[in-house]
């Protein structure tokens, strides 16, 4: 006796954004960054590279909190959201 299967076919609904549409960066197109390094130099970098459409920062990491936390608004701020983690160790940020 054989038992076949039957497919069925339902429509997928999938946003915009993971497909790279409506100004957005697909996320498989997207750079995600984690900063060593708050201070004048640093900052000025992050606010380069936030200029960038594909690039997403994760992580901030000074030893300084003051420095950390400015990092941490300024890329909030551009995202939208307050995801963004802080770390006062480098090795702790990278997994090690």
């Amino acid at each position: 006796m054989a038992v076949g299967g039957t497919a069925i076919a339902a429509p997928t609904i999938i946003p915009a954004s993971a497909l790279g549409r409506n100004g957005t960066v697909a996320p498989s197109e997207r750079i995600v960054m984690g900063q060593i390094g708050c201070g004048r130099r640093g900052h000025y970098d992050l606010e380069i590279f936030l200029q960038q459409p594909e690039v997403q920062f994760a992580a901030m990491c000074d030893t300084r909190a003051e420095r950390r936390e400015v990092g941490k608004q300024t890329v909030d701020a551009k995202n939208g959201n307050s995801e963004c983690k802080t770390y006062r160790d480098m090795f702790e940020m990278l997994g090690r």
